[in-house]
């Protein structure tokens, strides 16, 4: 399967990653370990047992289904 992601989107979820991953956002209690797990993909993105991550910080969720709700 292959999707093609919109800058918007791209954009967006690579915003919200940024976010989600500052020291603040996720005390490493609460990470347990699958911090680790995540690999950091050059221009790709974060990516979570090789698909991408999209955090609950911000909108990135809500943009993703509206928009494939409305296509």
């Amino acid at each position: 399967m292959s999707m093609t992601i919109q800058s918007s989107v791209k954009d967006n979820i690579l915003a919200a990653q940024d976010e989600a991953s500052k020291v603040e956002n996720a005390p490493a209690e609460m990470l347990r370990g699958l911090d680790q797990q995540i690999e950091n993909k050059v221009n790709e993105g974060m990516f979570f047992m090789d698909q991408i991550w999209v955090p609950f910080v911000g909108n990135a969720r809500k943009m993703i289904m509206d928009e494939v709700h409305t296509t």
